[in-house]
This record gives structure tokens, C-alpha cells and sequence, in this order.
């Protein structure tokens, strides 16, 4: 699964390769929900990352905890009626993420 979406075999995901799987598992979001979940789930200290290489990646493991919980939400979101109470799935989303 993981191997798939790095596209350059880097060990790590970055946020196009994190969108491309979202989009891969019916979970297309906008462009603040990746941000919002590079930065929650992702790292700088990676072995193959420098705090100076530009955002944050995403392990493995990580990846893994970032698309169950997004998975939950999004099932979720369809669940509680909020869309039917005029709440995009993105703002539900990035409510629910900005939590600490």
C-alpha cells in the first residue's frame, strides 16, 4: 500500500503523494486538509529528511494512523448530517484534525 503512493521510493510521503492516495481511497479533500495532515502526522527527523528539506514527510506508520482516522471521519461526516446542516466535508475535516 505505502510503496505504492511514493512515487519516488524515498521511504517517505509527501503531500501529493498523500493526496494521490486519499483520492485513491475515495477521500479526494482540498488542498488545507493535506496541510493540516502533513503537519499533524508528519516529520522532519526522518534519516532521509532534514529540517531544512521543505514541510514535513510522512512515515510509514504514521501514513498508516493518518488514513484510518481520515477513513473514520470521512464515514463519519456521512453519518452525523452535517452536510445536511450545510457543513462541507473539508470544513468537518479540518475542524475535526485542528483538535489537539
Amino acid at each position: 500500500m505505502f510503496d505504492s503512493f511514493d512515487d519516488n521510493a524515498d521511504g517517505i510521503i509527501d503531500a501529493g503523494e498523500l493526496e494521490k492516495a486519499l483520492n485513491h481511497y475515495g477521500m479526494a479533500v482540498g488542498p488545507s486538509v493535506i496541510d493540516v495532515l502533513i503537519h499533524k502526522y508528519g516529520t522532519y527527523s526522518t534519516p532521509n529528511l532534514k529540517a531544512n528539506d521543505g514541510p514535513p514527510k510522512i512515515e510509514l506508520d504514521r501514513f498508516v494512523c493518518a488514513c484510518v482516522v481520515m477513513q473514520q471521519m470521512c464515514q463519519l461526516y456521512d453519518r452525523c448530517g452535517a452536510r445536511q446542516a450545510g457543513v462541507s466535508r473539508d470544513e468537518f475535516l479540518l475542524t475535526v484534525l485542528r483538535l489537539p
